[in-house]
């Protein structure tokens, strides 16, 4: 019996890679079952002169795509976790998580990073994230060479996808737009490189590029950053079953105590820190936290 689900997904490069992966897999799980690709355009995706934190409201990348879900024009929809507040629609459910990638945060480099560093000029970071603007700078004036000088970073606010925040890096010296480094989630990168289209964009964005992983003692990522969710009407018995069989336990269990720690802080994409639990070999769990919280302790 062919079965056919219609899922909802932004429209960027990303968000089309990682729910073709949903659709492969799930289609590779349940044989007969056929997938198409609704593209949906969100308030987020739309409006990119504003950081996140100073937009009014919340689920900027999902409330057109809930609407969708409820009014029956998709079955199931893909988000990134940390796109996803923490209280939804009780119309909703959670139907799976699937395993996780690579949580961490990477920084891109220009090709004349070095140069900059030498000279003493000011390293221009890309990000609008309140943070990665707390925890990034820091850690780059301590783990960048110290050529006579300890590196000066300045934050520089950039909104927009993968696309066009790494693109800044290879704009004209003299442009407002031009930036000496990007921060981005490791996952995305990862999940372009897998897709036959994002792969051909990424090999002539990464050209000539240096890059950096962050280490999560010190630059904790978003809670839930490198996992996905998937969600489904909650009366729809029939897809919440297709859809239990990309389950993974352990990243939902993972990911629900980094969005404790969020729920605690009051929520919201404004917060000052980072919070993500590593399995250790030999050490078991370990949770790092770091950066400001409400009161801004630290």
């Amino acid at each position: 019996m062919i079965h056919s689900l219609k899922l909802g997904t932004r429209k960027s490069m990303l968000a089309l890679a990682q729910s073709s992966a949903v659709a492969r897999q799930l289609e590779q799980m349940h044989a007969g079952l056929k997938t198409e690709l609704v593209g949906i355009e969100t308030r987020g995706d739309r409006t990119l002169d504003l950081p996140l934190s100073k937009m009014e409201g919340k689920d900027f990348f999902v409330a057109e795509l809930d609407r969708a879900l409820l009014d029956g024009t998709v079955d199931f929809t893909v988000h990134s976790m940390k796109d996803l507040s923490l209280e939804r629609p009780p119309e909703l459910a959670l139907a799976a998580i699937p395993a996780r990638e690579n949580p961490r945060d990477i920084v891109l480099f220009a090709p004349d990073i070095i140069r900059r560093l030498r000279a003493g000029s000011p390293i221009r970071l890309g990000t609008s994230s309140p943070r990665r603007i707390e925890n990034v700078p820091p850690f780059l004036q301590k783990a960048l060479p110290q050529y006579s000088h300890t590196p000066r970073i300045v934050t520089r606010e950039i909104r927009g996808n993968i696309n066009t925040r790494i693109g800044y890096l290879s704009q004209p010296e003299d442009s407002p737009e031009k930036i000496d480094a990007a921060v981005l989630a490791f996952a995305g990168l990862t999940r372009l490189w897998d897709s036959p289209d994002g792969r051909q964009a990424l090999e002539v964005l990464l050209a000539g590029l240096r890059w950096m992983v962050l280490p999560l003692r010190e630059c904790p990522a978003a809670p839930g950053q490198g996992a996905l969710a998937i969600e489904c009407r909650t009366d729809d018995r029939v897809t919440r079953d297709l859809l239990a069989g990309i389950h993974c336990e352990t990243t939902a269990a993972t990911v629900e105590q980094e969005r404790q720690v969020l729920a605690q802080a009051g929520g919201g994409c404004h917060q000052r820190f980072g919070a993500t639990l590593e399995q250790h070999e030999g050490l078991g769990a370990l949770l790092h936290v770091r950066g400001s919280g409400p009161d801004g302790a630290t």
